[in-house]
């Protein structure tokens, strides 16, 4: 045997002991409680994993803007293309900026693409 595992083998008893002792001392209605407490947080910790990715399915329906676009909404979505662009260009303008705007469009191979689509959808909306 490894001496790693018995030092791990006398822990794992320490803490036995120490977890009886500390439940011991508890009545065992309290210890029921203290169970279905720990119960329902692991089953809605585990409910929470089983439908985050569907919420985040049914979100990642990607940028819609409908024809009923509100001006100020239009100006948000307008200035975050922008930011966007601008970002993309500042990062051009050194190399370790370089770098990192390769490794974003390596990433993103279609940004520029939906870039531009996002430009002409707002365009064919009209001012």
């Amino acid at each position: 045997m490894m001496e790693g595992n018995g030092k791990w083998e006398n822990g794992k008893q320490q803490l036995a002991k120490w977890l009886q002792s500390k439940s011991s001392k508890t009545s065992l209605g309290i210890q029921k409680v203290i169970l279905v407490a720990v119960v329902l947080l692991v089953g809605a910790y585990c409910g929470a994993l089983l439908v985050e990715p569907v919420i985040n399915r049914l979100d990642k329906g990607g940028l819609s803007l409908s024809p009923k676009i509100e001006r100020n909404e239009r100006e948000v979505i307008e200035r975050r293309i922008r930011g966007l662009e601008h970002m993309l260009d500042s990062l051009g303008r050194s190399p370790a900026g370089r770098k990192k705007r390769d490794s974003i469009l390596r990433e993103n191979p279609g940004l520029p693409d939906s870039i531009g689509k996002w430009k002409g959808r707002l365009k064919s909306l009209g001012d």
